[in-house]
């Protein structure tokens, strides 16, 4: 209104989304907004054509498009303008151009497709955000954006948002181009990997799963440095669903590839010299198939690097039987309070087991005091009334009795009378 104009110094206009003081810009985008059906929009359209600032354009497109009078030819217009902040913008405002129920829907689409090669980085993260949900003709489109940004957190995020549904397509895609490569992954290419084959193998069927597990054995190159960990994503996911690796593959030729990859990585899981690194994805990836415990169990019982028999414990307790895991048992005292958990967490997850624990409580062996408060809830919520009675015979006695004997160490204090001389000399000191 014109009081508004008046009472912040900034007219209504055009020229103002114009201006260099950013202030200026924004009042004036504000006063040009609650006019509505006032605006001169074949000014504010020029501006958006040919302004001379790059925030001015944006301003013009954002105004246009708040008010509901942008219309595609402008947006392909500003598609091409040469500020890389105006484009990102244009394609934000293109958005309502490519929706399911517009008209010449895959034509703006293509459109905006284009621009996954920018060469700027947020206009190519923006192009990511605004095919959400993509489609089977946007995958090309988002490979090339996630292929120039996996390096950057929130561009592999969009890519994954994105991709949906066809994560697993998407990651046989990026997979093939990586093996092309005549440098080595970086670590944000390895995530993006990661990332996707964790998309796809939530939702993946049998049919799927062989199929990406099949191109990570195949996996030739620069890509093998994907291979271990992708490997590891599917067959977490697999396990949950009651299969393995070796299970799902169907053909002859990727059976002997997986055997082949299973004793390299028993071998390596077994030398002295390997690297920690080296060790953990090995041991991680065959704790999955039960014909490596033995395995498994030879290095959770020997004398190696903590971070190493704690993945040999995590995935021994997969596998084995209760007389064996008894053996863990009784060395619990002489292990660190970080290998101490781990056993720990194995040994309730098996009511067998469970009972063993509660064998050595009573026997002495291990205290009670090893259980934290979650996992002593954890017992006295089992379903099994027989280990329930134990517990709170064993352990239960035990809490409640530390929770008394620390209130009672304390009670003294309640009685302890205040010496305001000593509070004075505190706060000279202060």
């Amino acid at each position: 209104s014109a009081k508004a104009e008046k009472f912040v110094g900034v007219r209504a206009s055009a020229d103002e989304l114009d201006a260099d003081n950013g202030w200026r810009r924004d009042t004036a985008f504000r006063l040009l907004s609650e006019q509505q059906g006032k605006v001169d929009l074949d000014a504010v359209r020029r501006l958006a054509t040919c302004g001379k600032s790059p925030k001015g354009r944006a301003a013009a497109i954002l105004l246009l498009a708040s008010l509901g009078k942008l219309d595609w030819e402008l947006v392909t217009t500003k598609l091409r303008d040469p500020d890389a902040s105006v484009r990102r913008w244009a394609v934000r405002c293109g958005e309502r151009w490519i929706g399911r129920d517009v008209a010449d829907r895959e034509s703006a689409r293509g459109r905006l497709r284009t621009l996954a090669e920018d060469p700027d980085a947020a206009v190519r993260f923006q192009v990511a955000l605004s095919l959400v949900p993509a489609e089977p003709a946007d995958l090309a489109a988002l490979q090339k954006v996630a292929l120039t940004g996996s390096d950057d957190l929130w561009t592999r995020r969009a890519v994954l948002m994105a991709a949906g549904g066809s994560s697993g397509d998407l990651a046989a895609s990026i997979f093939a181009a990586y093996e092309k490569y005549t440098r080595a992954l970086t670590e944000g290419e390895i995530a993006l990997t990661i990332d996707l084959l964790r998309a796809a193998a939530a939702q993946a069927d049998a049919d799927r799963e062989e199929k990406l597990v099949s191109q990570l054995l195949r996996a030739d190159g620069s890509a093998r440095a994907a291979q271990l960990p992708g490997l590891l994503v599917m067959a977490q996911a697999m396990s949950r669903r009651g299969r393995n690796v070796g299970s799902a593959l169907t053909s002859d030729d990727m059976q002997a590839r997986w055997k082949a990859l299973s004793a390299d990585l028993e071998r390596v899981a077994l030398q002295d010299d390997a690297s920690v690194e080296s060790w953990i994805q090995a041991i991680e990836l065959l704790a999955y198939e039960v014909a490596h415990a033995g395995m498994l169990g030879r290095i959770a019982l020997a004398d190696a690097p903590a971070s190493l028999r704690g993945a040999a414990i995590n995935g021994w307790g997969r596998h084995a039987t209760t007389d064996q895991w008894r053996q863990m048992l009784q060395r619990f005292r002489s292990e660190s309070p970080a290998l101490r958990r781990v056993i720990l967490d194995q040994t309730l997850s098996n009511s067998e087991r469970t009972a063993a624990l509660l064998d050595q409580i009573a026997a002495g062996a291990i205290a009670a005091s090893e259980l934290d408060r979650t996992q002593a809830d954890r017992l006295g919520k089992h379903p099994d009334e027989a280990i329930r009675k134990r517990v709170a015979a064993l352990i239960g006695s035990s809490i409640s009795a530390d929770r008394a004997k620390v209130l009672a160490d304390y009670q003294p204090v309640l009685k302890l009378s205040g010496d305001p001389q000593r509070g004075q000399i505190g706060r000279a000191h202060v």
